[in-house]
């Protein structure tokens, strides 16, 4: 059976906090390898990155792996490049690198994390 459910409603029923903001890649821009893993306050309670999201608005043409900015799953080895209106997500901690970017088109994405209390384990 399927069942239709707010993403707010989900959310709270799994004591998710979501936090996104917009990222712009230049030429040259990059990110080193790294794995996510943070604890921070909300609402004066520390919580910890559960789930990373990368949602990619790199617009048409279709982005090419030669522009760079190849997302860079070190745990599988694949090397990903971004697809318009396409959503990557992954458990923290996860080693991954955004590689440089090569061209003079910019890569803009939505991303963050869902945050959950650290206790809640």
């Amino acid at each position: 059976v399927l069942e239709s459910v707010a993403p707010s409603e989900w959310l709270r029923a799994r004591r998710l906090v979501p936090r996104l903001q917009l990222g712009r890649y230049g030429r040259g821009d990059h990110i080193v390898k790294h794995d996510d893993a943070a604890v921070v306050e909300i609402d004066g309670v520390p919580h910890e990155r559960r789930i990373a999201l990368v949602y990619y608005l790199t617009g048409e043409p279709t982005w090419d792996a030669s522009l760079g900015g190849l997302f860079v799953d070190h745990a599988t080895g694949r090397r990903l490049a971004p697809v318009h209106n396409t959503l990557v997500a992954f458990r923290v901690p996860r080693l991954h690198e955004v590689t440089k970017v090569t061209g003079d088109r910019s890569r803009y994405s939505i991303f963050g994390w869902l945050y959950a209390p650290r206790s809640s384990r």
